[in-house]
């Protein structure tokens, strides 16, 4: 009897506020990482919030939503779908993704990762963007002929085989337009030049080869 008259005593309106007490927000993170060497491996962690202490268990689930721009077989370890859990009084959890190094020289890349499906709260930011930062240098070019000597009494063309080399692949394609000028000990009007050569370096190549017409005139 004296616990149903403690009760009793409860303002109806103390009663209404307890009963709509907002339920706490979570939200994930957007971080960053530096990629690393080839064949190391960096953490790129997604940090999930609890805007405030529960007195219950919170659960929410997670997942790779697979709209990065980085690829899950090539740069990072799969994100496999899972709950997150509060236990009463927790604030904070984890997502940790391992991101795969390498040594190409490359855009930054994206990883998404979402949550869904809250019990005990709701969900203020549902979508973490992860940045893989590259950390390699870009290429550097370099000129290689085949022939660096032509004869000096002789009319007609001469060819010489060029190779533009890079110091390191690129994750793009690399375009060197090759041009020759008359040099200290030669006259300009000793002989012509064939058109400015483009040389097409492909994705993950490190080297183009053309041909260069030289006329003695």
């Amino acid at each position: 009897m004296g616990l149903v008259a403690a009760l009793a005593l409860l303002p109806a309106e103390g009663r209404a506020a307890a009963a709509q007490d907002p339920l706490p927000t979570l939200s994930i993170s957007s971080p960053s990482v530096a990629e690393g060497a080839q064949d190391s491996t960096a953490t790129l962690r997604f940090q999930v919030k609890l805007s405030a202490p529960s007195g219950h268990r919170v659960t929410v689930a997670y997942g790779d939503a697979r709209t990065g721009t980085a690829t899950f077989a090539n740069d990072y370890e799969p994100v496999t779908a899972a709950i997150l859990r509060f236990a009463a009084g927790d604030t904070l959890k984890s997502v940790d993704v391992t991101v795969k190094g390498d040594d190409l020289d490359e855009a930054d890349e994206t990883i998404v990762v979402t949550l869904g499906n809250p019990t005990n709260a709701t969900i203020a930011t549902s979508t973490g963007t992860g940045t893989i930062t590259d950390d390699d240098p870009a290429p550097t070019v370099s000129l290689s002929l085949s022939r660096t000597t032509l004869p000096e009494r002789v009319q007609g063309d001469i060819w010489t085989t060029v190779r533009a080399h890079l110091s390191a692949p690129s994750s793009a394609a690399t375009t060197v337009t090759v041009s020759a000028a008359a040099g200290t000990n030669a006259d300009s009007t000793d002989f012509t030049v064939s058109a400015n050569k483009t040389l097409a370096i492909a994705a993950g190549d490190t080297a183009s080869t053309g041909v260069v017409t030289i006329r003695a005139v």
